[in-house]
């Protein structure tokens, strides 16, 4: 039995899996947040609660477990279970290399919660994240729509 909760070390296995952690930076909190929230919405059981912030999705417990994870990460050397494994697998088949592009997670997280948590229609929720992501072209937020749409997400 590990000292460690088995939240911190689920969070440790799948972060491991998706072969990114970092904290240090925005960005790497970003990255952290929406990969994490993506994982979730794909069935990975993590049972974080998000809510609408700035950037999209957000949760502060994800945060206090992402920096409480920090100083003992490296000891925690356990690899992702099966089903784990399974849904971080299914997470790069349908993100692919976008997986690494900050602006494509602030999109298709924010279309994906936006759409669970609301009523907005699908023209209302492109106008919410062409306000808080001035950069996203209609061809951008359709492309991330359709893989939501396909993989039966929204």
């Amino acid at each position: 039995m590990s000292e460690y909760p088995e939240s911190i070390r689920k969070l440790a296995r799948v972060l491991r899996g998706i072969g990114s952690f970092e904290l240090q930076t925005f960005t790497g909190r970003l990255f952290f947040q929406k990969q994490v929230y993506l994982l979730q919405a794909l069935g990975l059981p993590l049972e974080y609660s998000f809510s609408w912030y700035l950037y999209g999705p957000y949760s502060p417990d994800l945060t206090r477990d992402g920096f409480n994870l920090l100083p003992i990460y490296s000891k925690l050397n356990e690899e992702s279970l099966p089903q784990e494994k399974q849904i971080i697998d299914h997470f790069f088949s349908l993100f692919g290399t976008r997986t690494g592009d900050k602006t494509w997670l602030e999109v298709i997280s924010s279309i994906h919660y936006l759409n669970k948590k609301s009523s907005r229609t699908k023209e209302e929720i492109r106008e919410v994240i062409n306000r808080k992501i001035h950069s996203v072209t209609t061809e951008i937020f359709v492309e991330a729509w359709d893989i939501l749409e396909a993989a039966e997400l929204i």
